[in-house]
């Protein structure tokens, strides 16, 4: 009776214990910014044709679920996202999982789309900058020039005292990006 309250549209008639109410009379719950796939991911485990064989879902997928989790607080469902679009294959468009990440603040995901995007062979465009923002662009350039920095003293053989040989994370603005740290 919840579901089919949820999607009934506005104006209609609906039965509800034997009597005809109109629909209009009632509070909405307007669900604004949710997409449709990520609806359908939410609620496929519960309408398939094959309810004993598991649901399987592509990163798109895992990712249109994930953000319908996280902004109605199913805990464990959102879990299961996180760990479904890191094992997705083929894995989603780091850019695409930096900007879910940014959306569902997720500092796992941010961390694993930032150390792919700055490892990559190609810069990033100016669209996909655009697309992550400003501060997103910024970590991946710092963790760009982190990843060449050390690629170059390890390859000159300079070894510096309290040199740290490999990427660290700093919290920054509710976020961890990659830094290196040289301490005294």
């Amino acid at each position: 009776m919840v579901l089919r309250d949820m999607l009934e549209a506005p104006g209609s008639v609906m039965r509800q214990e034997e009597e005809l109410i109109e629909v209009s009379e009632k509070p909405l719950f307007i669900m604004s910014g949710d997409s449709v796939r990520g609806w359908e991911c939410v609620l496929a485990p519960f309408y398939r044709d094959d309810p004993f064989s598991a649901v399987k879902y592509n990163a798109e997928e895992w990712a249109a679920l994930l953000v319908v989790a996280n902004k109605y607080l199913m805990a464990g469902m959102e879990a299961d996202a996180i760990k479904g679009l890191k094992q997705a294959r083929p894995p989603l468009d780091m850019v695409q999982l930096m900007i879910i990440a940014q959306k569902v603040q997720s500092d796992e995901l941010y961390q694993l789309a930032l150390q792919s995007l700055a490892q990559r062979d190609q810069m990033l465009s100016l669209e996909e900058a655009q697309r992550i923002g400003l501060k997103a662009f910024h970590d991946v350039v710092t963790t760009e020039h982190v990843y060449f920095v050390r690629t170059r003293r390890e390859m000159l053989g300079v070894h510096q005292p309290g040199y740290v040989g490999s990427p660290t994370r700093i919290k920054k603005n509710g976020f961890a990006w990659g830094a290196m740290i040289d301490s005294d």
